[in-house]
């Protein structure tokens, strides 16, 4: 047992040195032991205002990676789009509406696809899609397995016909890119609020809360939340994807802070103060998240009705009458999530990784 637990941190220990050595290379090394040892991306150092000081506040890019997932034997829960339904069985009021699954064999019809009863097969084409789009007018199409908003669709009718994301397409143009879009789902679009919707109308502008198991009370809390959204025409709000902003909200007031994260042109994240959304020029710190109070409350019940998990972070649409939970993951990423502080600093989050590996 001792050689093979050896064994282990030797080849872990490799792994580490190869990562750290193509991140920092030799001047790396000299110049910053602390990054390279417990490897720190130089993306993380730069945003979280990471030194040789505090170094110890934070779990680095390689610690978080190396435990996850968080939620193991139950990460299905929420790496899966389809999970979602799991977790919230009996908030159906909470959830978008689910009509389609889509693999090589078909368009799978689900719970909420209408007229379900009717449909004499357990699956059918493009052309049930294309019937639901006329009668919904937008639909949204998304991997069931992905990150930073990569592979969603928006699918309209208009006018002159159909478009996707943005793009004009015939309607045997639409049924081919259906077709094709394996392991996705077709789901409800929602609307969102309306000061949302002003603030930029291309993309569902979710909050992130980020919930983690305290092991002392035995009890989920919210230990980070952001708000994200979409820029430059951008249909997802995600950071990652190139073209988003967020802004970190007060978890008790439900307020818009003045510090947030901006990547604009697939330039990169850069840390913002004082955020003004780059296409509709509206001020976001100060703004009041109507509902917070209730989704905050609705989501930490849900999150201890669950809590076979421990780690999880709900992103979360406003609409004007309360509020829809689009998907939940299972982490957040180390540099965004640790821009106000590092996690190392809450004990929560150290009794977390503990668990898991010790740190």
């Amino acid at each position: 047992m001792d050689m093979t637990f050896s064994f282990r941190n030797m080849k872990n220990w490799l792994k580490l040195l190869i990562y750290s050595f193509r991140e920092w290379g030799i001047l790396g090394f000299i110049q910053k032991p602390w990054a390279f040892r417990r490897g720190f991306t130089k993306e993380m150092v730069s945003l979280c205002k990471i030194t040789s000081k505090n170094h110890c506040e934070f779990i680095s890019d390689w610690e978080h990676n190396n435990r996850w997932p968080f939620n193991k034997p139950y990460q299905g829960a929420v790496s899966d789009k389809l999970g979602l339904v799991r977790i919230l069985h009996e908030y159906k009021e909470c959830m978008p509406e689910y009509y389609f699954f889509i693999d090589q064999y078909g368009l799978l019809p689900l719970w909420d696809c209408p007229n379900k009863d009717s449909i004499f097969a357990y699956r059918v084409d493009a052309s049930a899609f294309i019937k639901l789009l006329d009668l919904k007018k937008i639909l949204v199409i998304k991997p069931t397995h992905s990150e930073v908003g990569w592979g969603v669709m928006i699918a309209k009718r208009t006018t002159n016909g159909y478009s996707l994301n943005g793009k004009d397409c015939n309607v045997e143009e639409l049924k081919s890119k259906i077709s094709k879009a394996y392991n996705n789902i077709v789901t409800e679009y929602i609307i969102q609020h309306e000061y949302a919707r002003k603030i930029c109308d291309t993309s569902l502008n979710t909050i992130r809360m980020l919930g983690v198991w305290n092991s002392e009370t035995c009890q989920f809390e919210i230990i980070r939340c952001f708000h994200r959204f979409g820029c430059n025409g951008n249909v997802v709000d995600n950071v990652g994807s190139g073209n988003g902003l967020l802004v970190y909200v007060d978890i008790e007031t439900g307020i818009l802070e003045d510090i947030g994260l901006i990547n604009e042109n697939h330039k990169g994240d850069r840390v913002a103060h004082h955020i003004v959304h780059p296409d509709s020029h509206i001020s976001l710190t100060g703004l009041q998240i109507p509902y917070f109070q209730e989704m905050k409350a609705k989501v930490l019940k849900i999150l201890n009705e669950n809590s076979y998990l421990r780690y999880v972070g709900f992103d979360v649409a406003i609409t004007e009458d309360g509020f829809k939970i689009i998907e939940a993951n299972g982490s957040s990423t180390p540099s965004v999530a640790q821009v106000k502080g590092g996690f190392l600093k809450d004990k929560r989050m150290v009794d977390l990784f503990n668990s898991i590996k010790p740190l």
